[in-house]
C-alpha cells in the first residue's frame, strides 16, 4: 500500500509539472485534469479525504479536495481543511535544531545525557549514554520506532484522541535491547525526533512547538 501511495504521488507531481509547462496560462485546466485525478484515487482507495495546494511557476496557487472530513457526518473535505503535517514536522525539528547548534546552545558531537541525562528514565533510554545529537538527527542512534510497538498499538486503539506527552513514547522504548550500538546502524524512526524534541526544549526553556513556531513560521 505504501508503495502504491508513493507510486501515484510521484505520477501526480509529475503530472502538475507536466501540466504547468504546457498550460500554464490555463489555470482553470489544471484545476480540472487534478481534480480527476484526486477523485480516481479516492475512488480506487478506502480513506475518508485529502487535500492538494498547487503553486504554478507564476505564483499563482490554489487548493483542491476529494472526499470527507468527517465520514459520519458525510461532511465535504475543503482545500484548507487543517491536516496532520506528519513527517515535515522533522524538517522544523532539524533546522530549529541547527539554529540553535550555530547559536552555541548545542552541540552537534554532544552526548544526549549532557542535556537529559538528570532525567529519571534516561538511563533506561537503549544506548543512552552513547548517543549524540548527531545520530539522533541522522537516525543512526538504536532508537526504534515506538509507534509500531504492540503495547502503544493497543493504547492508541483504547485512546485514539489522547494528546501524547514525549515523554510518554519514548516510555515506550525503555529497558529495551537496542537493535545495534548507537553510530553502527540506520533506522527510520520518529523516535529519534521526539528525543531531539526534548533536548531543544531542555536548552530553550519552551515549548518545542512554540520555538519552532518563532522560529521559522513567524518571520
Amino acid at each position: 500500500m505504501r508503495k502504491a501511495i508513493s507510486f501515484f504521488i510521484v505520477y501526480l507531481l509529475l503530472a502538475v509539472v507536466v501540466q504547468a509547462q504546457t498550460s500554464a496560462s490555463n489555470k482553470s485546466a489544471l484545476e480540472t485534469a487534478l481534480q480527476l485525478k484526486l477523485d480516481e484515487w479516492h475512488k480506487a482507495g478506502s480513506f475518508p479525504g485529502a487535500t492538494l495546494g498547487v503553486v504554478l511557476a507564476s505564483g499563482e496557487s490554489f487548493g483542491l479536495a476529494v472526499g470527507f472530513s468527517d465520514r459520519q457526518t458525510k461532511t465535504p473535505m475543503k482545500p484548507n481543511d487543517p491536516m496532520l503535517a506528519g513527517s515535515v514536522g522533522k524538517t522544523f525539528a532539524a533546522a530549529t535544531a541547527l539554529q540553535l547548534i550555530k547559536e552555541g546552545k548545542i552541540g552537534l558531537e554532544d552526548k544526549i545525557e549532557k542535556y537529559l541525562g538528570r532525567e529519571p528514565w534516561f538511563e533506561r533510554l537503549p544506548n543512552a549514554k552513547e548517543i549524540t545529537v548527531r545520530q539522533l538527527m541522522n537516525r543512526s542512534s538504536g532508537l526504534v520506532r515506538y509507534e509500531f510497538k504492540e503495547q502503544f498499538t493497543k493504547d492508541l486503539t483504547a485512546n485514539p484522541d489522547k494528546g501524547w506527552k514525549p515523554t510518554e513514547l519514548v516510555a515506550y522504548l525503555l529497558d529495551e535491547k537496542p537493535p545495534f550500538e548507537a553510530g553502527k546502524g540506520w533506522d527510520y524512526s520518529d523516535t529519534n525526533y521526539i528525543v531531539l524534541g526534548m533536548i531543544i526544549e531542555k536548552v530553550t526553556g519552551k515549548k518545542f512547538y512554540d520555538e519552532a513556531t518563532k522560529r521559522l513560521l513567524n518571520r
